[in-house]
């Protein structure tokens, strides 16, 4: 199968999942692809055993600012998506009934740049250029503080009484 994964931007956690990639990627005959996005923080041991790997097929650098990411609470901001963070590594890895299935060819790269690199300013969607919330004392929904699970829950219990 293919997959994508962008696991939580903790170092223990990533070599954890590269780890359990591997070692499926040496044993799995069928095709296999992981496309993994994390940050690119150069330094650290997960991002370098990512770059490492013997499955490595194609490696892709996302300049922070000149990509964006759709708001995980996007259905509650005014803003649909975020520049990006910190700039963003994308690993393509492959075993080899994977790379014979799935060939990454430059055009699946420049697609993926470009979905990644569209300004949302430039067509319909708003953007937020802030990758903090903002703590200036204006009011904000409930949804907003205890997050979607607590109000909904909260309102369950509203309506009961």
């Amino acid at each position: 199968g293919a997959y994508q994964a962008n696991p939580p931007f903790v170092e223990d956690f990533i070599n954890a999942m590269h780890k359990t990639m591997d070692e499926s990627l040496d044993r799995c005959t069928k095709p296999l692809l992981f496309i993994v996005f994390v940050p690119a923080w150069i330094e650290t041991s997960a991002w370098k055993a990512l770059k490492e790997s013997k499955h490595l097929q194609r490696y892709v650098l996302l300049d922070q600012a000149a990509h964006y990411y759709a708001e995980g609470t996007q259905h509650r901001r005014k803003t649909a998506k975020r520049v990006a963070s910190f700039d963003t590594s994308v690993f393509f890895l492959q075993n080899d009934a994977g790379k014979a299935k799935w060939k990454v060819q430059d055009s699946h790269i420049e697609q993926l740049k470009q979905a990644f690199t569209n300004d949302p300013e430039a067509g319909e969607d708003e953007v937020s250029h802030s990758n903090t919330l903002e703590s200036n004392g204006t009011k904000k929904r409930k949804t907003d503080i205890l997050g979607p699970r607590k109000a909904k829950k909260d309102q369950g219990k509203r309506r009961r009484k």
